[in-house]
């Protein structure tokens, strides 16, 4: 009995297997279409490739286009002020000339009108356009010495009302040699004073030790009388 009750329990497990095998069906996963994009919306279209232009720049080194600087602006040309025009008394001198202003110098610094002119210096006063400006300046206070003239002298002219004029040559003695911005000169110079009525009263020569200097213009820079 036992038996055939353990046959029974065999048999319906058996059955139940069969049954769960058949409805299991395959392991296999089913194949399901997947929709892309362009087959959801039929108006999608491939976007357009950048123009060569800017495919052209990409291919460089990847930085932002340089732009080149202008060149810089020249600056102002130097301009030189010109000298002031000389007084109508010293409009011969020749500026581009050293000896021509050396000699119209000369002439001015040693010429007098010793009834007017307190001293030697008022000369040199009307001649300082053609003297270097330091010049000048440093020397201003000798020049009531320049020539050798006695206090005497002068007051003899001033009593008489004489004019002393002075004429100037280059002198044929030895100089240094000439330098591109510098020239000396010895000038032999000859002062005559007359008196109103034209009559000479005295007369005098010595040398005169030049030099001139060349700025924009050629100017006196050094002067002695010996």
């Amino acid at each position: 009995m036992i038996t055939r009750k353990r046959s029974l329990a065999l048999a319906a497990l058996t059955s139940a297997a069969l049954v769960l095998t058949a409805c299991g069906g395959s392991d296999e996963p089913e194949d399901h279409a997947v929709e892309t994009s362009a087959e959801a919306d039929s108006s999608w279209t491939v976007p357009p490739l950048p123009s060569t232009d800017v495919l052209a720049e990409s291919s460089q080194s990847g930085s932002a286009p340089t732009t080149v600087p202008s060149p810089p602006t020249a600056p102002p040309a130097l301009t030189t002020t010109p000298p002031p025009a000389l007084p109508d008394t010293l409009a011969g001198a020749n500026e581009n000339d050293a000896q021509s202003v050396m000699l119209a110098a000369a002439r001015t610094m040693l010429s007098y009108a010793p009834g007017k002119d307190v001293n030697q210096s008022a000369a040199a006063h009307r001649a300082a356009p053609l003297l270097d400006e330091r010049y000048y300046a440093a020397n201003a206070d000798s020049f009531i010495a320049l020539a050798p003239i006695t206090g005497k002298q002068w007051q003899n002219w001033a009593d008489d009302h004489a004019i002393v004029i002075a004429t100037a040559s280059i002198a044929g003695d030895e100089h240094p040699a000439d330098q591109p911005e510098k020239v000396s000169r010895v000038l032999a110079v000859t002062q005559t004073a007359t008196g109103p009525d034209g009559k000479e009263l005295s007369k005098n020569t010595f040398a005169v030790y030049m030099s001139a200097i060349k700025l924009d213009v050629w100017r006196v820079s050094a002067v002695a009388v010996r």
